[in-house]
């Protein structure tokens, strides 16, 4: 959609009309059939001689999902496949996630968490990355989990599940989020950091601190308090089960995503539409106020996207492979 009114380098954008992509899943058939869809359509059965997901030894694998997602079509092509379909015989959590401005793994003490920066030209001159490097994992204290499993997902967002039979923890993170919201049970919260974190703001259940020279904000419920020991930081939940983690443009952004820390997204979707030569894309956000009233968001814009909205933008960027 065209616009012309110039537009800030920038990305932030509140509410409803959100950024990033993604298809949800089809519906599955009940039987083998030709499924029309608009002018198209699609076989639900495998061509003669193919196989289905494989580990990269051509193992056939089954979707980790747990129970509640048990009986749901799951992508097999999307950012976070590695999360539901084993690619090595030893990594039952996942491989890099890469959901800009944040880059996630699944490990078996919880999430790692990156915001990489700077590119690396790798194979032999032939590719151009900006590859995941842990900055910090969130987690629960003694999470030692034996697999992650996949137990939500929507168009741009997925909900990943630890569970150790002790504690259980769930996080929600999506493309173009620049939050992970979280959910935990047995444990306090924990944050290990890959290295001694910097502390720039300390109120309490909000920490800022900065991490290989990243920001981040840490919020858990009102009453907590974050208490940072070497490169482990924990706060205790009460009689709570959420807190989220948040990585920040800048310094001076920590009072802007407090407002929205604990206005957590529970369903993404997006609807298409066009007129003529024009194609527009709306891109909704379900959110629930886990303390508080607060129901917006905030959610990060490709270039191509920032540049063609009419909805209020900020004026912080991140660093992104695809521009700012």
């Amino acid at each position: 959609m065209p616009s012309s009114r110039a537009r800030p380098a920038a990305m932030l954008l509140l509410a409803s009309a959100l950024a990033a992509f993604g298809m949800g899943p089809a519906a599955t058939p009940a039987a083998a059939a030709t499924v029309p869809v608009g002018s198209g359509s699609y076989s639900d059965t495998r061509p003669s001689g193919t196989l289905g997901p494989t580990t990269n030894t051509g193992t056939p694998v089954a979707p980790k999902v747990t129970a509640a997602a048990r009986n749901r079509p799951v992508p097999t092509n999307d950012w976070w496949s590695s999360l539901a379909f084993q690619r090595y015989g030893d990594n039952p959590w996942s491989t890099p996630m890469y959901g800009h401005p944040l880059t996630y793994q699944a490990t078996a003490g919880g999430l790692d968490v990156g915001y990489p920066t700077s590119p690396s030209i790798v194979g032999d001159g032939r590719q151009y990355e900006y590859a995941h490097k842990r900055d910090l994992t969130i987690g629960l204290s003694g999470l030692n989990s034996p697999d992650t499993k996949a137990d939500d997902w929507s168009d741009w967002t997925v909900t990943p599940l630890w569970s150790d039979g002790a504690r259980t923890l769930r996080t929600t993170i999506g493309h173009g989020s620049p939050f992970v919201y979280a959910k935990g049970t047995g444990g306090n919260a924990q944050i290990t950091t890959a290295g001694a974190p910097t502390v720039f703001s300390d109120q309490g259940n909000v920490l800022g601190i900065t991490v290989a020279g990243h920001h981040y904000a840490l919020f858990a419920p009102t009453g907590s308090d974050w208490n940072v020991s070497g490169s482990t930081v924990t706060a205790g939940l009460g009689s709570k089960d959420y807190f989220s983690v948040a990585v920040l443009p800048s310094i001076d952004a920590l009072a802007t995503f407090r407002k929205y820390a604990f206005s957590f997204v529970t369903d993404s979707k997006v609807a298409w539409s066009y007129t003529g030569g024009t194609v527009r894309a709306t891109y909704t956000l379900t959110t629930e106020a886990r303390e508080g009233t607060e129901r917006g968001t905030l959610q990060a814009l490709y270039r191509h996207q920032w540049l063609n909205t009419s909805d209020a933008l900020t004026s912080y960027t991140y660093v992104s492979p695809r521009a700012p």
